[in-house]
């Protein structure tokens, strides 16, 4: 059987074909999906991290917010003890 110089041709093309197929459909499809993967957990972990500095950036004022809420409760507690020992 021969094959004219035009089937070959055209064997070519569609060997050429079938080869960027399988590659498009079982290597590229998964890189791709794996990347996309990637990204979200990139995504994911750069929300932690400013979630974190920004917990460290507000540290101090916490820290001060606490050393004012502690004054507070022991100025109430003072004032609640003077009361309590006036009642007896």
């Amino acid at each position: 059987m021969n094959i004219s110089k035009r089937e070959k041709y055209l064997i070519g093309i569609l060997a050429a074909v079938l080869i960027c197929f399988a590659y498009y459909q079982f290597i590229y499809l998964k890189q791709v999906e794996k990347v996309n993967n990637k990204k979200a957990e990139k995504n994911q972990i750069e929300a932690r991290y400013n979630e974190v500095m920004n917990a460290i950036a507000n540290l101090d004022s916490l820290e001060e917010e606490l050393k004012i809420l502690r004054q507070m409760y022991l100025v109430n507690l003072k004032s609640y003890i003077r009361l309590l020992c006036k009642k007896k």
